[in-house]
């Protein structure tokens, strides 16, 4: 649950700053296209509802430059656009669901094997919902943010030792991009693991978020824009005013949920296998079932 709670963060701050130099500068703003709506192969009951949006989105840390990439952030985010209201669904990474052509698998090896097709197929078959729209951004942009807006100061709360040897902490530590990534990645010297990387991350989003807040005024939308321009894309066109009544919706009124399970060793491999049961419960607190 904590580890979602900062991808949800992370992923949601990039998508509201994707959002807004959308709305100001056109990006992607060519005519409008009808959505590309994946249905479920198993389900007879899917139907286009366009009251209510559902879009994948997709947070592509692919280390290698211009490669295919796993989604090590996967969200589901349904807009409801009539009363203005959202919902956002955390699926972890590592979820072991059927896809399609590959069997039994981690779900974010989905985008790997067939980018975002098959992402979208993947989670469609799995959770039973109807998909509208994607957005992909690669994580990269949170280097690019730092780098270009920073630096911007950090408070590790423990010494640790990244993997390139450098030492950090505890206290505050001013960071450029490249410090950024190492520290976010940093597992090894953590005491708790994943567990106190998700933590770390977190305070290191709240860090960034008040630094750009600071630094990003009117001006610098345009260095903004680029970022987002050359790290972001996706199928939402700008003619039908999507944008706009999305940036309409308060985050505090935002469902949050996260897919239900525990984790599981299958030849040596950890899975987040899923609980059906309890998962149903939360998709249908969230307004994706009916």
């Amino acid at each position: 649950m904590r580890l979602h709670k900062w991808l949800v963060g992370s992923l949601v701050v990039l998508l509201l700053l994707f959002g807004y130099v959308s709305w100001q500068f056109g990006l992607f703003a060519q005519p409008h296209k009808a959505a590309p709506l994946v249905t479920p192969e198993a389900s007879s009951e899917a139907e286009n509802q366009p009251d209510r949006i559902n879009i994948l989105l997709l947070g592509i840390d692919s280390r290698v430059p211009g490669g295919p990439g796993r989604s090590d952030i996967m969200l589901l985010l349904s807009v409801d656009l009539v009363n203005q209201q959202a919902a956002l669904l955390s699926i972890p990474r590592d979820t072991r669901v059927e896809i399609p052509g590959r069997g039994l698998d981690k779900i974010n090896h989905a985008h790997a094997f067939g980018g975002v097709q098959l992402a979208m197929q993947t989670v469609a078959n799995a959770f039973q919902v109807p998909i509208h729209h994607w957005i992909r951004i690669d994580m990269t942009a949170m280097t690019e943010l730092v780098d270009r807006f920073g630096p911007v100061t950090v408070q590790v709360p423990l010494a640790l030792t990244l993997r390139d040897g450098t030492q950090v902490g505890p206290g505050p530590v001013p960071m450029d991009g490249r410090l950024a990534m190492l520290y976010l990645r940093e597992r090894y010297s953590d005491p708790i693991g994943d567990v106190g990387r998700s933590e770390r991350a977190q305070g290191f989003l709240m860090d960034l978020a008040r630094h750009l807040m600071r630094e990003v005024g009117p001006a610098e939308i345009p260095r903004l824009y680029t970022i987002l321009r050359n790290y972001a894309d996706t199928d939402i066109r700008l003619q039908d005013g999507f944008w706009q009544r999305v940036l309409q919706i308060h985050p505090d009124s935002v469902q949050r949920g996260t897919v239900r399970g525990r984790g599981i060793m299958i030849d040596d491999i950890y899975y987040y296998e899923v609980d059906w049961e309890q998962t149903e419960e939360v998709l249908r607190s969230l307004g994706l079932r009916r």
